[in-house]
């Protein structure tokens, strides 16, 4: 099935106040650059254990001009031992026996003015004062212009809807035909939530899917999590502060929005019954219905 959203936006440009609208402004860009969380700002966060993982791609996209502004954390630390909490976005707290603050490094200060910048563990080691024998992970926070600024990303447009078949192509409501370019988008089924929100921005990973070249994104879920619409765990929205304390299905629609934003469609895959890693023949979860789910749940889902 596939499912489309068209959301009406309402704007709202409020005139009155404006002296102390832009003073709140100022003051809101003095504490981001200080490091201090806006508590409704979204974070951009990364975090790379050398050896293991790739070297880190910071962005900021927000507009053409967007780039990065400030550091207002970077940490080269012990890395977390298995089944330990990996590092959350936005909590400045150290773990490990030892850590060094680098937010002011030659290599993340080069990133200072770029849109984009690649930041290689290696070059950070000799900031390190652990041991040599110590596994290293790099925790870094970073501000960009337009999360102080303020920008706006122009709404792209959608196709025409409904999308419909025409023989062996697809066309929407004007009759012209729409080729399907898509990428999956997981992580709802499992955490019930996509996955990446507690690291980057909802409204950057809508536009990087859309400046990539899809038009579609395919959407996981599960019956359990849309039946039972639980709150979801804040960690997993960490880089979004104003989602925290959403119930599942709020989060999907923020999502959906998001995209709907960007002029992407989504497509809704009913990817699990149960909210749970997938698959496996032990896992029941073959078929639409289960021990735990009926048929009935799932045409209610």
């Amino acid at each position: 099935m596939l499912a489309t959203a068209t959301l009406p936006v309402l704007l709202i440009w409020a005139l009155a106040g404006f002296g102390a609208a832009n003073m709140d402004m100022q003051g809101r860009k003095t504490r981001l650059l200080r490091g201090h969380s806006d508590s409704k700002a979204s974070l951009h966060c990364c975090d790379s254990i050398a050896g293991h993982d790739p070297p880190m791609l910071l962005v900021c996209d927000a507009s053409p001009d967007d780039h990065i502004v400030a550091f207002p954390f970077a940490v080269l630390a012990e890395a977390p031992t298995p089944g330990m909490h990996l590092y959350q976005c936005g909590l400045h707290a150290d773990s490990g026996r030892c850590h060094s603050n680098v937010e002011n490094s030659s290599i993340l200060q080069k990133c200072i003015g770029q849109q984009h910048c690649i930041v290689d563990m290696a070059s950070l080691n000799e900031n390190s004062i652990c041991p040599p024998a110590t596994e290293l992970q790099l925790r870094v926070r970073w501000t960009c212009h337009c999360d102080v600024a303020g920008c706006q990303s122009q709404k792209a447009i959608l196709p025409p809807l409904p999308l419909r078949a025409r023989g062996n192509i697809i066309v929407d409501a004007s009759g012209s035909r729409f080729r399907l370019k898509g990428v999956n988008w997981a992580g709802a089924h499992i955490i019930n939530v996509p996955g990446g929100l507690d690291r980057a921005p909802l409204s950057s990973l809508a536009r990087r899917i859309r400046t990539l070249g899809f038009n579609v994104v395919r959407l996981t879920w599960s019956v359990e999590s849309v039946l039972s619409n639980p709150k979801v765990d804040n960690r997993s929205v960490s880089a979004n502060p104003k989602l925290m304390g959403f119930h599942a299905l709020e989060v999907m629609d923020e999502v959906i929005a998001a995209l709907a934003n960007e002029g992407v469609l989504v497509w809704l895959d009913n990817h699990m019954l149960d909210t749970d890693w997938c698959c496996d023949r032990a896992d029941c979860n073959g078929f639409w219905f289960n021990t735990r789910w009926s048929e009935d749940d799932w045409v209610n889902a």
